[in-house]
């Protein structure tokens, strides 16, 4: 069952009986992802996290990058109607072989499902079951930072066990995976050939492997801020925590921290300390006010800002807050500048 943290943060714009209406091209309200996203969340929610390029979507025509869309479409809506209001059933087996020139990838569970087809009505309700799922998309995968559904530790158990499992149980680089994204605005539409870093998860009411916007998916090109994080939980999940935060001189920041990726009256340049009892770390503010640490050990931090080029005790303008980090999780933190 998808958990309760991750229907909290997502919620579906259109219902089905909207569908016809968007393959029409009209407009319909945006996707409404409560929450902001981090890579962090991602892992504790338990997604599989990997960079993937996409190799075939399906349906073709539910992703406006394919250029018959707009003609499939329309051959889509006529085809439902069709079937919503009423055809002899001697049709049948001519409207199966539109089905699936409609679906030519029809994965191997709904396609044995066709085959069992045998009333006019029971193939409308197995149409709108694959339209109600969305995309299929299949991607070759180049790297595998987390696995949906099992521990790190798991791992060298789970290779042993490949040669049994099915495309879904087979994430590792190298191989083919499959994942679905729902129609509508909080779907994703994959472009074939494009390179992306995906977060899935498994939802066990469908036995699917599903992602949406709301997760974080998008193209690797894009997803910078996400893969130092991820690179580090790769490489030593013990020293992988994460920190980033803001210098501002709104006192309403610090006092209701935001999960936004702006604040108000944000402090440029001003030198941020990271210390333990091993070491001391650095950034400096960018122009929105944003430092970031990755690659944290779980430990004990001063943090601490600076007004000047070199860490001068005499010249702290924000700060020291203390916080705790724990390994393979992130952390948040305002600095608010004192006034001179």
């Amino acid at each position: 069952m998808e958990t309760l943290a991750r229907a909290i943060r997502r919620v579906l714009s259109v219902p089905w009986f909207l569908s016809l209406i968007l393959l029409t091209g009209l407009p319909v309200m945006a996707c409404n992802c409560t929450g902001g996203h981090s890579p962090c969340g991602e892992v504790v929610l338990g997604s599989a996290a990997f960079t993937g390029r996409a190799i075939s979507v399906s349906p073709a025509f539910l992703n406006r990058f394919n250029r018959s869309n707009r003609s499939d479409a329309g051959r889509v809506a006529q085809f439902y109607d069709q079937l919503g209001s009423g055809v002899a059933a001697q049709n049948l087996q001519e409207l199966k072989e539109r089905f699936r020139a409609f679906v030519p990838d029809l994965p191997a569970d709904l396609s044995q499902r066709l085959d069992q087809v045998d009333s006019p009505q029971q193939l409308l309700k197995l149409f709108d079951t694959v339209l109600n799922h969305g995309s299929n998309v299949t991607f070759e995968v180049k790297t595998v930072f987390t696995a949906a559904g099992r521990d790190d530790d798991d791992d060298k158990n789970a290779k042993a066990k490949d040669d049994d499992d099915d495309d879904r149980g087979n994430l590792a680089a190298g191989k083919l995976f499959s994942v679905w994204t729902p129609f509508g605005d909080c779907g994703i539409e994959f472009q074939t050939g494009e390179t992306y870093l995906v977060y899935a998860s498994m939802d066990e009411d469908t036995d699917s492997v599903e992602t949406d916007i709301c997760m974080g998916t998008r193209r690797l090109s894009d997803a910078g801020a996400d893969l130092p994080y991820l690179s580090f939980y790769k490489i030593d999940p013990k020293e992988s925590g994460h920190l980033d935060g803001f210098v501002t001189s709104d006192p309403a920041v610090q006092a209701n921290p935001t999960q936004s990726d702006t604040i108000p009256l944000p402090v440029a340049g001003i030198l941020i300390e990271l210390k333990s009892d091993e070491a001391a770390r650095y950034a400096t503010s960018g122009r929105d006010g944003r430092f970031v640490f990755d690659g944290l050990a779980e430990d004990s931090y001063q943090l601490s800002g600076f007004a000047s080029d070199y860490p001068d005790p005499g010249r702290i303008v924000a700060g020291p807050v203390e916080l705790k980090i724990k390994a393979k999780t992130c952390a948040r933190r305002v600095l608010l500048v004192r006034p001179d």
